[in-house]
């Protein structure tokens, strides 16, 4: 690529339907660190009940895990990366499904209780409960202990045929009124600053979709994974999610 701009930004992050949580938790308190609610067994074995979902991505997956085992999330040492599938197999039985689409309206229709997303979807599936007249309570989660933040861009092929076009494009998409229309309807946070201001309150002033200074100290940025790294993750999470 000759050229990209970032468009939009978000975190990787989970959603707990909080009723549903109460229920299957019982007696056992929430935990001081929230994403034991989706990497802990003692955990997940009493959520299984009411459904928990990871993304069906190693990539995205992986560095949340050595995350929450204190490494470095964007680490591709081998032994890190197999402390992860140990940590992932000892939840492996509790998991419901591994989806990077579907799990928007699970979430919302109150098929799955815990699911592992992308801070923006989650709270589509928040909206979506809202709108169905809010039996399900969904809640976007930003734990102190930190969330994966990555960067959306556009890219301009090397080759492209009509560069002056894409430009336009990719200028128009950034004006802050049309940025922040954008920002409403995806509940992303744009990358034009301006248009934060012009956003609906209750997505300008909600840290889930724009994280604080205090949100983002824990939290890390997600890099490009060393393609040797990055095939050992997927060969791992293959076998993973196959129960070997």
């Amino acid at each position: 690529n000759e050229y990209a701009v970032p468009f939009f930004w978000g975190t990787n992050t989970f959603a707990i339907n909080t009723e549903r949580v109460k229920k299957a938790l019982g007696d056992m308190p929430m935990p001081q660190n929230e994403w034991d609610l989706v990497f802990n067994p003692k955990y997940t074995a009493k959520l299984k009940q009411c459904g928990i979902s990871y993304l069906d991505s190693a990539a995205e997956m992986y560095p949340m895990v050595l995350n929450y085992l204190g490494k470095n999330p964007n680490s591709s040492q081998t032994e890190d990366i197999q402390a992860a599938t140990d940590l992932l197999k000892q939840n492996r039985r509790n998991i419901k499904r591994f989806t990077s689409s579907g799990f928007i309206d699970d979430l919302a229709r109150g098929d799955t209780c815990v699911t592992i997303g992308f801070g923006g979807d989650l709270n589509i599936a928040k909206r979506r409960a809202e709108e169905a007249g809010g039996k399900e309570k969904i809640r976007v989660m930003m734990p102190k202990e930190g969330v994966g933040i990555w960067v959306d861009s556009f890219a301009i092929p090397k080759d492209a045929q009509n560069v002056a076009n894409a430009h336009q494009y990719i200028n128009h998409f950034l004006e802050p009124e049309t940025a922040a229309q954008n920002g409403n309807f995806v509940t992303y946070a744009p990358s034009s600053m301006p248009a934060r201001a012009l956003m609906n309150a209750e997505y300008r002033d909600d840290n889930t979709i724009f994280p604080s200074d205090e949100d983002l100290k824990n939290s890390f940025i997600m890099v490009p994974i060393e393609p040797n790294a990055l095939k050992f993750m997927v060969q791992q999470w293959q076998g993973l999610k196959a129960g070997k």
